[in-house]
């Protein structure tokens, strides 16, 4: 196995089990504080359950915006693996907070924790930025979907975990996801080989600051058409479950059953579909006809009232959500310079973990007027980041006829 294959192999086994460790504690959260039997931290204050929840499920995006941008640029000057190996050590010891709070019914340090745990595994950034270092040997657009089926098979994997370690305990979870974090960690560090030397010195405000990024016109325009798609499929992750119950009467199990198609469907489109769209369809035409069809699908997610549809429906969705999110990475990443691919997915990860707590607090709020609006937002977000896409890349001499044609990319 060549070290470009044994780094990348290294990375996805990292994300994965990263992922694993973020999605854990799904089934578990909710439960002790608006369960049938509250735990003892839901009382904290005497403040409404819903809000204390609300903020320990808000504080892991938060934790990973305030740390994504930072540990990216970071790894641009210190190298990818020194910056993984001390967040990941990080990521197991803020597990191992984490259940040791719940253990104790310590609210606000549950609540330290999950942001400190966001915080460290802001180091998603640096897997993505180590598949852009490997470009001279393996295609963007390949690397990239491959990070994205990782992420995809832990959130899958996850929750199922979860649930059966919850009949130990509360923490048991915590402590098991802490011990996968350490198992990535010791495959990493045998296998990877660093992909990014050392930078020179530079100001520190340019050395460890992501955001000046932004002066760029191309790569601010970018970045805000990066979020705006985020931001529409956050929306639609957050709250088609509250649709289709309110709307459709589903249940547990039918919801459930409809996340995994989705899922399955993620992980698919991961690994098959990016080939093909990359075989037949320029990274722009990509890019373009998948949120065109997203939109479309998301819009006929609101008229149809047959359970089948729904069925239908997801597994296109997740279809084109990955197609979209990968080659927009890859397209982002094409106008930035091989030297600053750290700094570049870390404001990416940072920018997408506040988008989405920005979802939930506004689908929460349009919510309440109407299950439809969170839907009607998602797709309004998807149809704003089409149409400055396409502006921005015809815009930039790219010839109409490049939308639909074959072309080669990363």
């Amino acid at each position: 196995m060549r070290h470009e294959n044994k780094a990348l192999a290294s990375v996805l086994l990292l994300v994965c089990v990263s992922y694993i460790g973020v999605a854990l504690p799904y089934p578990i959260l909710a439960p002790l504080f608006i369960g049938a039997t509250p735990a003892k931290l839901a009382d904290f204050m005497r403040l409404p359950p819903e809000l204390l929840l609300g903020l320990v499920l808000a504080a892991y995006p938060l934790g990973m915006f305030l740390g994504g941008h930072v540990l990216g640029a970071l790894a641009d000057h210190l190298g990818r693996k020194p910056v993984i190996r001390w967040t990941q050590i990080g990521v197991c010891l803020s597990y191992l907070l984490s259940g040791y709070a719940l253990l104790q019914q310590q609210y606000l340090l549950l609540l330290f924790s999950r942001l400190l745990t966001g915080l460290f595994e802001g180091n998603i950034a640096i897997a993505r930025s180590i598949a852009a270092d490997l470009s001279h040997a393996i295609p963007k657009t390949t690397s990239f979907s491959y990070i994205h089926a990782a992420v995809y098979i832990g959130y899958l994997i996850g929750p199922l975990l979860g649930g059966a370690l919850l009949y130990h305990s509360a923490s048991t979870p915590f402590y098991f996801a802490a011990a996968l974090a350490l198992v990535g960690l010791g495959y990493f560090e045998r296998m990877f080989q660093e992909t990014h030397s050392r930078t020179t010195d530079a100001p520190v405000v340019t050395k460890f600051n992501a955001w000046i990024l932004l002066r760029r016109r191309t790569v601010r325009q970018l970045c805000l058409i990066n979020t705006l798609s985020a931001l529409a499929f956050s929306t639609f992750y957050q709250f088609y479950p509250l649709y289709l119950v309110k709307i459709y009467d589903f249940g547990s199990d039918g919801i459930a059953l409809l996340t995994g198609v989705l899922t399955v469907s993620l992980i698919f489109s991961s690994l098959v579909m990016v080939k093909v769209g990359k075989k037949y369809l320029s990274l722009a035409a990509n890019i373009i006809w998948s949120l065109t069809f997203y939109g479309l699908l998301g819009s006929a997610m609101m008229l149809v009232n047959n359970h089948f549809a729904f069925y239908v429906l997801f597994t296109l969705l997740g279809l084109f959500i990955v197609t979209s999110g990968t080659n927009m990475g890859v397209y982002v990443s094409d106008h930035t310079p091989a030297d600053e691919q750290g700094k570049l997915m870390g404001l990416l990860a940072s920018l997408s973990a506040i988008g989405t707590v920005l979802s939930i607090l506004l689908g929460s709020f349009l919510a309440t007027f109407s299950p439809y609006y969170p839907m009607i937002g998602s797709v309004l977000f998807a149809a704003v980041a089409l149409l400055l896409f396409m502006r921005l890349h015809l815009q930039n001499d790219v010839a109409p006829s490049d939308l639909i044609s074959t072309a080669k990319h990363s």
